[in-house]
């Protein structure tokens, strides 16, 4: 989700149970595009993400609502860690590559071949 005025993303947990916010984590550069979700992926497919069979969640950032051109874009990743038990400490997303890309997207992605592949 996005801050109000649509400046800021959030990608946020809620608990299943009491609707509670669980985590959350910001990115202060861009608003965060719809994500794509792949059920039960082959492994997470990204550094870190090997042997990886939970859920992955992929997106994207998305123009500002005043921007007149298409600024720097970045990926992200989330998936649960392998044996997670409930406990928060150390959820956050990824950030897939190290390059800033001159993409942007207000479309989530399509996931392929067990998780491994994406586009938009």
């Amino acid at each position: 989700h996005n801050t109000i005025d649509g400046t800021v993303g959030h990608f946020s947990i809620l608990d299943g149970e009491t609707g509670d916010l669980f985590f959350t984590q910001s990115f202060d550069s861009a608003p965060f595009a719809p994500l794509g979700i792949f059920l039960n992926p082959a492994e997470g497919y990204y550094d870190g993400g090997q042997n990886n069979r939970n859920d992955i969640l992929v997106w994207s950032v998305q123009p500002k609502p005043n921007d007149t051109s298409v600024g720097p874009g970045v990926m992200f990743a989330f998936q649960l860690p392998i044996g997670f038990n409930g406990d928060k400490t150390g959820l956050g997303y990824t950030r897939l590559g190290d390059d800033v890309k001159d993409f942007q997207t207000i479309q989530k992605p399509i996931l392929a071949d067990e998780g491994r592949s994406l586009f938009w």
